[in-house]
This record gives structure tokens, sequence and C-alpha cells, in this order.
């Protein structure tokens, strides 16, 4: 059986960039931001996005400031400035009254429910995100080359089995993990 899956990517820079301009810029809405910088720094699905709850979000136990997500086993830690996004839209999204309405972090527009996928990936594209799939799969690709893909499955939620091809895709092997490990073992500094 052969798996076939849309490995087209966004350019690395354009993606970076964009995600930049979403940190940064206080003109776009935080629900924008916060999703498209899921997309674009964390390689996060806009279907696992849209149904993201409010108990998926953890405070790092150490770092003051720092919040995470849990969309797998272990939790994802967010960039400063993307957690600070995450605080900001958690309080609009109490002072509108949605806290206790709904257990999403993005609501939809129905009493309890999340956000359409649909809905997202349109707020997305009017803030520059032509493609979120395409954006995703750079943001895949640039985890797994620099993270092992095992680890990547368990902060992203995703099968063992698609982290494991995208490293592939990225040129890495499963040697490439033991090489990983031994160089980590070695004593550093003069033998």
């Amino acid at each position: 059986m052969t798996i076939t899956e849309d490995r087209s990517i966004m350019p690395d820079t354009e993606r970076v960039l964009l995600a930049v301009r979403l940190e940064e810029d206080d003109s776009i809405a935080l629900i924008d931001r916060l999703a498209g910088c899921l997309v674009l720094q964390y390689a996060q699905h806009v279907t696992r996005i849209a149904r993201l709850t409010t108990q998926q979000v953890t405070t790092h136990p150490q770092e003051p400031g720092v919040l995470g997500l849990q969309p797998g086993t272990d939790p994802l830690w967010l960039r400063p400035r993307l957690s600070r996004i995450l605080a900001l839209y958690l309080d609009e999204r109490e002072t509108a009254g949605q806290g206790a309405a709904s257990p999403y972090l993005f609501t939809g527009q129905r009493p309890g429910r999340p956000i359409s996928a649909e809905t997202l990936t349109a707020r997305l594209r009017q803030v520059g995100v032509p493609n979120a799939r395409r954006a995703r799969n750079d943001a895949l690709l640039a985890m797994v080359d620099q993270v092992h893909w095992k680890l990547v499955a368990d902060l992203l939620g995703i099968s063992d089995s698609a982290a494991f091809r995208w490293h592939l895709a990225s040129g890495g092997d499963r040697a490439s993990y033991v090489a990983s490990r031994i160089r980590l073992s070695r004593p550093a500094g003069p033998e």
C-alpha cells in the first residue's frame, strides 16, 4: 500500500517572515495571529487548531509567562511572543464572555461549538497565509530537520509513521538518530 501525501511547501523565508509579521502586527486580530503562528511555526493542522480546548493550554512550571499547548503527549511550549499573544487572546475571550460558554479555544458562531476549519482557513488566507497545508508542510519539514522525528510526533500529536516519513523527506535516515545519540554521549573537551 502506497501512502501519498501532498508534500508541497511554502518557501521557508516567506513562512518565517509571515510568522514574524503575525507575531508583531497589533492591527491583526489575536485569533488570526495565534492560529497563523501555530500553522507557520508549529506545523499544526487547521482542523486540529480549530478543535483545541482551553484544557490543552498549560503554563510552564519553571518559566513565568511561558504558555504551551498539548496537542500531543508532551507540552508544546510556545515562544515568548506567542505566549503573550495566547495570554492576550485568553483575556480577550474571557472579556467577551466566551470562557464559560465554550470549552474550545477558538469558538464558533454556534454556542459551545468550535470554529470550523473552513472558517479558520479563510481567516488565515485574509492575513496572508494563502495555503495553510503548504505552510504547515514547510514548518513540519523544518522541525524534523532540527528535532528527532519521534519527539516531533509526541509534541505535535501526529503519528510516528507520519513524522518518520517527513524525517525521510528532509533527508534523514534511521542511522542519523543513533549517530546523534553517540555524539551526545561523548565527553566534551580535550581527549
